[in-house]
C-alpha cells in the first residue's frame, strides 16, 4: 500500500511475536499456511483470520516447522525440525485427539452448555470453542480417569456412563450419582412404558425416570426436581445391558450380541414377563444381534442380515422393508445412530449411510447418501457418530474423534495414474513394461 508495510493479521500480532512464524504460503484455496518454531502450523482465512492451530496435540510430531510444500492433492507436505508431516488441508475430515498425546479412542460426545464434551478410554475432556485461539485446548475433567462409555444431557444436567460407574458434571468436575461400578448409558422410560397392559398405572404422569444399562443389569433413577436421585436396581435381569430400546407399545428391548435378546414389561424395580427371543420368532440367528432405539421404535441388526422389526400382530421378527429398500437387506450393519433432525446414519461394514428424511407434501421421503469417506473410521463394536446439528458430525475411533465436514475445502482433484509396471501372465516372457523406456508403446497393446 502507499503507507508502506501495515501490520497483517493485526489481532493476532502479539500470538505471531509469541511464536515465531518460521515459513509461509499460499495454499491453492486461498488460505494462508505459517509454519512456527513452537506452536505447529497456524491456517489463516484470506482476511487474516485464524481458522486453526494444529500441532502436536493433533499428532504431529513437533511444533518446529521449517518448510512447507503443497501437492497436486492438496495435501500440505511439512519438513519438521525432526521428521516429515502430512496434512489433507483440503479433506472433509479432521482428526481431533482431545487426550493427546495419549493418543485414546473415542467413546462418546456431548454439547453442555456451550462447550464440547469427549470420553475417550482415559477419561473425561471438555472443549470451549469461544475461548481466544491462544487460550484454547482441551480440558481433562477432574475425577474421570478411566473408561467413559457415555454422554447423555437429562433434566438439564450431563450424565456419565463410567467404567466406574454413573456419575453427574457439578462445577467442572464429575461426582457419582450411585455406589455400583460399569455402567454402560441412559435411557428414559416413555410414556408408553409407565403402564401395564391392563392400564395401571406404574408411575405418575409427570415423573421422569430412566434407566441405566450397567454390567449387571439396570438400575434406575428418579428425577427430584433438582438432581437424579438412585432408586435402586431393577429386579428380573442380571445381564450386562449395554444395547437398550423400547418400542411404541412400552416394551423393554435388551440385546447381548453374544448371550441373546429379551423383552420385557418394566414395573418399577422389577422387570415382569421377561422373555428370550430367538429363531423360533423369525429371527436368523442370535449371534452379533443389537437393538437400537429409532425415532421411538426398536430396531434390530444382524451381522450380514441388514435391520430387522417385531411385527406385534403376528408375534415374528420381519425384516425392516424401509431400511432394506434404502440400503439391501444383506448388509452387515453395525451401528443406526440419530442424526440432525430426523435423519439417521446407518454405520455397515462397508460404508457409511446418511438417511435423509425430508417432507414432501402430506408424506415423509428417505433417501440413503452414501458417504465413503467415513467407512472403516468407527471403533467395530461401540460405533457412535455424534450430530450437534451444526456444520459437519463427529466420530468416534480407535484414535481420537473425526469431524466430517461436506462442505470442506475445495473439489478433491482426481489422482493422476502412472503405469509403474505391465504384466501379462501365461507367458515365458510376462513383463509387457517395466517403468522405463518408451511409454508410447503402450498404445500398441490391447488387453481384456
Amino acid at each position: 500500500p502507499e503507507k508502506g508495510l501495515v501490520p497483517f493479521a493485526a489481532p493476532w500480532t502479539a500470538w505471531f511475536g509469541e511464536h515465531r512464524v518460521y515459513c509461509a504460503m499460499a495454499l491453492a484455496d486461498g488460505r494462508l499456511a505459517l509454519g512456527t518454531t513452537t506452536a505447529g502450523l497456524c491456517l489463516l482465512h484470506a482476511d487474516g483470520s485464524i481458522q486453526a492451530v494444529f500441532g502436536r496435540e493433533a499428532g504431529f510430531q513437533n511444533n518446529n516447522i521449517l518448510a512447507m510444500a503443497q501437492d497436486v492433492q492438496g495435501n500440505l507436505w511439512l519438513g519438521l525440525d525432526n521428521g516429515i508431516d502430512m496434512v489433507s488441508v483440503g479433506s472433509p475430515l479432521a482428526r481431533i485427539l482431545p487426550d493427546a498425546p495419549l493418543d485414546g479412542s473415542g467413546y462418546a460426545m456431548a454439547r453442555f452448555e456451550g462447550q464440547y464434551y469427549f470420553g475417550t478410554n482415559n477419561g473425561l475432556y471438555a472443549f470451549d470453542p469461544q475461548e481466544p485461539w491462544s487460550e484454547r485446548r482441551f480440558r481433562f475433567i477432574p475425577g474421570s480417569r478411566g473408561q467413559v462409555w457415555s454422554l447423555g444431557v437429562f433434566e438439564g444436567q450431563l450424565l456419565v456412563g463410567h467404567h466406574e460407574g454413573a456419575f453427574r458434571l457439578v462445577n467442572g468436575g464429575l461426582e457419582p450419582l450411585a455406589e455400583f461400578s460399569g455402567c454402560w448409558r441412559f435411557l428414559e422410560v416413555p410414556l408408553a412404558a409407565r403402564s401395564t397392559e391392563a392400564g395401571r398405572r406404574v408411575s405418575p404422569v409427570g415423573e421422569r425416570i430412566l434407566l441405566a444399562g450397567t454390567y449387571d443389569g439396570l438400575q434406575r433413577f428418579r428425577w427430584t426436581g433438582q438432581r437424579w436421585e438412585h432408586a435402586g436396581p431393577v429386579q428380573g435381569l442380571e445381564e450386562s445391558a449395554r444395547l437398550l430400546a423400547f418400542d411404541p407399545r412400552g416394551w423393554l428391548w435388551v440385546a447381548h450380541p453374544y448371550r441373546g435378546l429379551w423383552r420385557a414389561r418394566w414395573q418399577g424395580d422389577s422387570l415382569q414377563r421377561l422373555r428370550r427371543f430367538g429363531q423360533a420368532d423369525g429371527l436368523p440367528g442370535i449371534d452379533g444381534i443389537q437393538v437400537f432405539q429409532v425415532a421411538g421404535d426398536a430396531v434390530f441388526t444382524l451381522p450380514g442380515q441388514g435391520a430387522w422389526r417385531f411385527d406385534a400382530e403376528a408375534g415374528r421378527f420381519v425384516a425392516h422393508e424401509r431400511i432394506a429398500a434404502l440400503i439391501g437387506q444383506d448388509r452387515d450393519i453395525r451401528a443406526i445412530l440419530p442424526g440432525e433432525g430426523e435423519d439417521l446414519w446407518c454405520a455397515t461394514r462397508e460404508a457409511v449411510f446418511r438417511l435423509a428424511i425430508t417432507d414432501k407434501g402430506l408424506e415423509k421421503t428417505v433417501d440413503a447418501q452414501a458417504v465413503p469417506a467415513l467407512s472403516e473410521t468407527l471403533l467395530p463394536g461401540f460405533e457412535y457418530l455424534f450430530d450437534p446439528q451444526g456444520p459437519g458430525v463427529f466420530l468416534a475411533t480407535e484414535r481420537g474423534f473425526l469431524h466430517y465436514r461436506e462442505s470442506a475445502g475445495q473439489a478433491q482433484r482426481a489422482p493422476q495414474l502412472r503405469l509403474l509396471r505391465v504384466e501379462a501372465g501365461r507367458r515365458l516372457d510376462s513383463v509387457v513394461f517395466a517403468g522405463y523406456g518408451e511409454r508410447d508403446s503402450l498404445a500398441e497393446w490391447s488387453f481384456p
